[in-house]
């Protein structure tokens, strides 16, 4: 079991990473929502949540998961862009429900969130945090 463990800790940590920032990232954003909405339009809210979440995101994913060494501004930088893929894709996922279902945006949010999840964590393993 150990042996399992640690041969796919980077993908356990990403997992136990990953649902830290979904958590963090949605709760951010219902609470913002729940907030705002009323006066604030809900692409408003998702960009506040995803720039909060987003640096929390990149530190723990830098020194936890992928335990990169590289420079903190570039590594940030080539972060952003997959999340800036990421925010797109999300506000294309809520765009869709909203438009097209009856979903209400909290359960669209939480349902566009595993979809950016699985995308991300490929994204970052060959681009963020390649190792050279």
């Amino acid at each position: 079991m150990r042996e399992m463990v640690v041969r796919h800790r980077e993908k356990i940590m990403y997992l136990i990473v990953g649902m830290w920032n979904t958590a963090f990232g949605y709760g951010l954003f219902a609470g913002l929502y729940y907030l705002l909405s009323k006066s604030m339009d809900y692409n408003i809210i998702l960009l506040m949540s995803y720039v909060v979440s987003t640096i929390s995101a990149y530190l723990l994913y830098k020194y936890l998961v992928f335990r990169s060494k590289g420079d903190l501004i570039k590594g940030y930088l080539k972060f952003s862009v997959v999340y800036v893929y990421a925010y797109l894709g999300n506000m294309l996922i809520l765009f869709g429900l909203k438009r097209f279902t009856s979903i209400d945006l909290y359960l669209g949010q939480a349902i566009s969130v595993v979809v950016i999840v699985l995308v991300s964590y490929f994204s970052h393993k060959k681009f963020t945090f390649k190792h050279r």
